[in-house]
């Protein structure tokens, strides 16, 4: 933990099973949904609409708490959270630790909601506690919830407190909808960002283990580049791929492919530029006349000039620049599009018969 500049964590007591019953109706105090219709393609008219009816019809006498919560990643990374009641005119903001996720910190709100409420409503009140996270009420209803273990445990036993005098229900209701209280909320959450001071809560086990990961990769990375520049190995690699990370599109099912594939990523395929410094040829020189590097080779040499159009033209269709970086797996596209890179590098080796030459 020291190594990595991770503070150590203060260990968190939580039961190892939920404080709700196993006879605890979860149904009559969640709802993770909120209309038959998919969010998506629900307007804001109809939205608030559907919102109206379900407030009216289900919550007419309950006192509506909305909680959000918010996460940035630039400038600045930040994580914030806000409750709002309207009746109360009660507007509460929260500035968390930048490495708290956005899920967790919907979950702080709601718990914050709970808190608010055991601390200041009449017994005679009922309360409704709205939030745009679905996930949240979907972990919160659930008795062994997959992750925020002492979080959630803690939202089901003020529930659990709450009930004894209170009617509490925790709704799910779209975010970004027009809905006048969720609105309130969020821009809360989102002004909360600029807050002088943090809320300083407990770090959580998926906090630490996210933190340590993210700690190790930066450090293997970090020790990768060091060696490249002490060694002057390897830098062809480091134009191609940034950082040390798994590609599953690295793997091709047709041994000729992978292995070429795996030789032009570190800069070691059998072009005339490579071999001639180890004198395992004459020349540097492609028979056009150009020095033939693996960037001649995919881009620029003009005896290649009809397949490399049909390349380009493939690329284009995806949407993807031409550079000898996007061929070799390094640009910033989800696995699916890198496949369809894979197959177009393997289709433009093949069609040019330099497969068994790298």
């Amino acid at each position: 933990m020291s190594t990595l500049q991770i503070p150590a964590p203060r260990l968190l007591k939580s039961p190892l099973i939920s404080p709700m019953p196993p006879w605890f109706n979860t149904d009559d105090y969640f709802s993770d949904q909120f209309s038959s219709a998919s969010v998506s393609v629900t307007s804001p008219e109809a939205a608030i609409q559907i919102f109206s009816e379900l407030s009216n019809s289900k919550f007419p006498a309950h006192t509506a708490i909305y909680t959000d919560g918010s996460q940035v990643k630039t400038p600045v990374p930040s994580t914030s959270a806000a409750l709002f009641i309207t009746s109360k005119g009660v507007l509460l903001s929260w500035k968390l630790r930048p490495e708290v996720e956005v899920i967790e910190s919907e979950l702080f709100a709601i718990r914050e909601a709970l808190s608010w409420s055991q601390t200041n409503l009449l017994v005679i009140e009922k309360i409704v506690i709205y939030t745009d996270s679905q996930a949240s009420v979907h972990l919160i209803k659930n008795r062994q919830p997959s992750c925020y273990l002492f979080l959630i445990f803690q939202i089901q036993c003020k529930i659990m407190s709450l009930t004894a005098s209170h009617e509490v229900f925790i709704q799910y209701i779209p975010g970004h909808k027009g809905i006048s209280g969720n609105e309130t909320a969020d821009q809360a959450a989102r002004d909360a960002h600029s807050l002088r001071y943090r809320t300083i809560t407990p770090m959580s086990k998926e906090e630490l283990v996210r933190l340590a990961h993210d700690r190790v990769q930066a450090s293997w990375n970090q020790s990768w580049l060091d060696n490249v520049n002490s060694s002057g190995k390897g830098q062809f690699l480091t134009t191609i791929k940034h950082e040390v990370s798994y590609w599953p599109w690295a793997q091709n099912n047709k041994r000729s492919i992978e292995t070429a594939l795996a030789r032009l990523r570190p800069g070691h395929a059998g072009v005339r530029a490579h071999l001639a410094r180890f004198k395992m040829c004459d020349s540097s020189l492609c028979t056009c006349g150009s020095l033939e590097t693996i960037e001649h080779l995919l881009l620029h040499c003009p005896q290649h000039a009809p397949v490399q159009a049909n390349l380009t033209n493939t690329l284009a269709r995806l949407n993807i620049p031409v550079t000898l970086q996007n061929l070799l797996g390094g640009g910033t596209y989800p696995s699916p599009i890198q496949y369809l890179i894979v197959d177009a590098v393997a289709t433009f080796l093949t069609a040019t018969n330099t497969l068994h030459l790298l």
